[in-house]
């Protein structure tokens, strides 16, 4: 065998198109979360310089709904979308499967799902200069 002439390749030009790849599409809510993103970076600059403070999400100031059976407070849901469940329901709504996604309607959207597996109602805490107002909305399962 003669080495000197090297090993024959060929080569052929192929197009994106031919790899049939999905094309990478941004979510819906990209710039929402690139936004929250660079405000969550912006606050922890803030909290490394001394200059600032980072709330934790389950903080009573970013609560926005709180679903109630009657009297009862059965969770209550914060700006992120986390919801905080009391025990008193925490058997009962063990397996619901609450959404995960990262819209900005996550936190109505979970209290809505709790308000109608424990046929309850939802309070919309709504923060105004001088105290919170609260309306009540009815879920109907």
């Amino acid at each position: 065998m003669d080495i000197s002439k090297g090993i024959p390749l060929t080569t052929r030009s192929r197009s994106i198109a031919d790899l049939n790849l999905p094309l990478v599409k941004p979510t819906a809510n990209f710039a929402h979360n690139l936004e929250a993103s660079a405000e969550a970076l912006r606050k922890a600059e803030a909290v490394e310089r001394g200059i600032g403070r980072l709330d934790a999400d389950n903080s009573p100031e970013n609560a926005v709904k709180v679903v109630m059976k009657g009297d009862h407070r059965v969770a209550t849901i914060y700006k992120s979308g986390v919801v905080e469940i009391t025990n008193q329901y925490a058997e009962q709504l063990k397996g619901l499967n609450l959404p995960s996604d990262a819209s900005s309607n996550l936190g109505s959207i979970r209290a809505a799902i709790i308000a109608q597996a424990v046929s309850g109602e939802i309070l919309d805490l709504k923060p105004s200069s001088s105290a919170s107002s609260q309306s009540r909305l009815s879920i109907t399962a």
